[in-house]
């Protein structure tokens, strides 16, 4: 399942941007010298951003992806058949260039049989080209996910079900012990 990909990847000894990566660094004309690599995350434009972008990453360099949830309404995806035929009849179009003008344009195929789909936890049968698109919005947009430390979600595992264990045991004492072995167990299977 597809949760995160790498911005930067190690070729011959160099490091070279990922597709998604290379299309914000050039739409932001951000050159690769002021790309930083650091621990935990990479700053773009500290020298030719008036705000740098400082990208969170995975300990294993990755962007942790955040995808649309409903990317048919999320999204404007087109025909590249029929825009490709517009441009082409009517070159001038003000409506055309307003749809394109300023904007980043992917193509890619979201076809049911060009087999470039990749599984992800919303969505078993996402096109591929969205993992590039979902990358180049999320950097543009400074919209970033990051990791819950371990330990909180331990703590959440455990203080949430005795927190409604506790409402529940003040009503029904019977039904919360039940609930509290059944946890108890669960949590011993898990680990």
């Amino acid at each position: 399942i597809c949760r995160r990909v790498p911005l930067l990847v190690r070729v011959d000894g160099r490091l070279l941007p990922s597709l998604g990566f290379a299309a914000v660094l050039r739409v932001l004309g951000v050159p690769p010298e002021d790309v930083l690599p650091q621990e935990g995350s990479i700053t773009v434009g500290a020298k030719t951003l008036p705000s740098p972008i400082v990208i969170p990453l995975d300990a294993e360099g990755n962007l942790l992806l955040d995808f649309a949830s409903d990317w048919l309404q999320e999204i404007d995806a087109r025909s590249y058949s029929g825009q490709w035929r517009a441009l082409d009849e009517f070159p001038d179009d003000e409506d055309l260039k307003k749809a394109f003008g300023g904007r980043t344009v992917l193509v890619g195929s979201t076809a049911s049989g060009s087999g470039d789909f990749v599984a992800t936890p919303g969505d078993p049968m996402l096109p591929g080209p969205l993992v590039t698109f979902t990358t180049i919005n999320m950097i543009l947009t400074r919209q970033f996910l990051t990791e819950v430390a371990t330990r909180w979600v331990w703590a959440l595992t455990l203080l949430l079900p005795l927190a409604l264990g506790a409402l529940v045991a003040v009503e029904r004492p019977l039904l919360a012990g039940l609930a509290g072995v059944g946890f108890a167990g669960a949590l011993v299977s898990a680990s």
